[in-house]
């Protein structure tokens, strides 16, 4: 019996070698497989590294842009500014013109009267002169 036993341990000990060795073939095979994985992520890896750069250009030109739009709005509000400025100074010399065109209307008025009354004192003295022209002939 004990030859048995024997033999027993014997054969269980060659499958047990047997079934390592199947396993180690097994695991070699994987071992394959994750070293073709691993080349996939070192590739995506430098895929995301290529975007991360290129994402970090992108950034840098927004940045860019932001400083100019914030000069260019900086701007904007100061010509704003003197725009609102020179509209003022427009309405004042407009109401000043509309006055003076009122008291220009006002006063070619009345020199036009004066006028009007010099001409008749004119009219007449040359009237009067050229009796007295003709009296004295």
């Amino acid at each position: 019996m004990e030859k048995k036993q024997k033999m027993t341990i014997d054969d269980l000990a060659v499958m047990m070698q047997t079934e390592f060795h199947g396993i180690d073939k097994r695991f070699d095979s994987v071992d394959k497989r994750f070293d073709s994985v691993d080349k996939r992520f070192e590739a995506v890896d430098k895929r995301f590294e290529s975007v991360y750069k290129h994402f970090e250009v992108v950034d840098k030109r927004f940045d860019s842009i932001e400083n100019r739009l914030d000069s260019i709005d900086a701007r904007l509000s100061h010509m704003e500014g003197d725009i609102e400025d020179i509209r003022e100074r427009l309405d004042r010399l407009e109401r000043r013109t509309i006055e003076d065109s009122n008291v220009e209307a006002g006063e070619i008025s009345h020199l036009r009267s004066r006028v009007d009354i010099l001409e008749r004192q004119i009219k007449e003295l040359l009237s009067v002169n050229s009796r007295k022209l003709a009296v004295k002939v």
